[in-house]
């Protein structure tokens, strides 16, 4: 195949299974129940009951799959092998470019593996000085307050606290642990809850809509000053 029917190839495949694209790349998980519509008409995704958003821990159990955030600590061709493994509609070449681009771009790629970095340090440590090991968390922060025209860098959404103190008073939303604890709920009004379920759409890590997100100051009134 030439160059050209090769891009063509890619394009087509990534806008066929994009949500399966997508959902490699998340993370955090989208949970619905989908009912599709029994009768002919335009193509649409039409959903029942509530929509729920969850992350669960940085490692995964034995056994199982590693999913979502737990694919962002392993080196990338064997995360890439473990997606592939789940997707295989998916062409690999295409799958590799958006999860390296992923891996250099999104501040929650990079956060989730800067947490890898600390616990494994922390087991060395632990072991060279006959200690147990600290707890290890991740802070997902709020995101209300991040700098509104500057990229967003690993350091502002989320930080890694060492400890078993408890957690610093920080304006924090979810706190992910190394393993053990049960899948953690995002609110649906959470800044951080676009970017990490969407990241083809979100690549580089930019708030999503939340609660407190200001209307331009060209188009607000003294009513209506936040987006709803």
């Amino acid at each position: 195949m030439t160059g050209k029917h090769v891009d063509r190839a890619l394009n087509h495949n990534f806008f066929k299974h994009i949500r399966n694209h997508n959902a490699c790349l998340s993370f955090a998980s989208f949970i619905a129940t989908i009912d599709p519509p029994s009768n002919r008409g335009p193509p649409c995704f039409r959903i029942s009951r509530q929509i729920m958003h969850r992350i669960g821990n940085l490692r995964h159990q034995q056994g199982d799959p590693p999913a979502y955030c737990q694919l962002y600590v392993y080196d990338p061709n064997t995360a890439l092998n473990f997606r592939m493994e789940q997707n295989d509609c998916c062409i690999r070449e295409l799958m590799e470019l958006l999860q390296t681009t992923n891996n250099q771009e999104n501040p929650y790629a990079l956060a989730f593996k800067n947490m890898a970095k600390v616990k494994d340090a922390e087991i060395c440590q632990a072991a060279i000085e006959g200690q147990p090991i600290s707890v290890v968390k991740m802070l997902l922060l709020k995101g209300c307050d991040r700098r509104r025209y500057n990229l967003p860098s690993h350091q502002e959404v989320a930080i890694v606290f060492v400890g078993n103190d408890g957690a610093p008073p920080l304006s924090r939303e979810v706190v992910i642990y190394p393993r053990g604890q049960p899948l953690k709920t995002f609110s649906s009004m959470s800044a951080n809850l676009d970017p990490m379920i969407y990241p083809i759409f979100f690549p580089r890590g930019d708030a999503g809509w939340h609660d407190q997100l200001e209307h331009n100051p060209d188009q607000a009134t003294r009513v209506r000053n936040r987006v709803t």
